[in-house]
């Protein structure tokens, strides 16, 4: 008698975890989803103060010119 009562606890405790993931897994709407997003914005950065090094060549600041036909 104690083996059926421990299988049938543990059959109930089971289908008690799955609901749980099932109502859980259902219950993530958009709409909340939506609500709960936190929505920043970013300032605008001005470039004039930004260098570009990629199109620098290393220790030469002309660059080399085509020869004339």
């Amino acid at each position: 008698m104690n083996k059926q009562i421990k299988t049938k606890l543990l059959f109930i405790l089971g289908a008690i975890l799955m609901v749980t993931f099932s109502v859980t897994g259902c219950n993530n709407s958009s709409e909340e989803k939506a609500k709960e997003e936190v929505k920043t914005t970013v300032a605008p950065t001005t470039t004039d103060s930004i260098v570009d090094s990629a199109n620098v060549a290393p220790g030469n600041d002309t660059k080399p010119t085509s020869p004339a036909p």
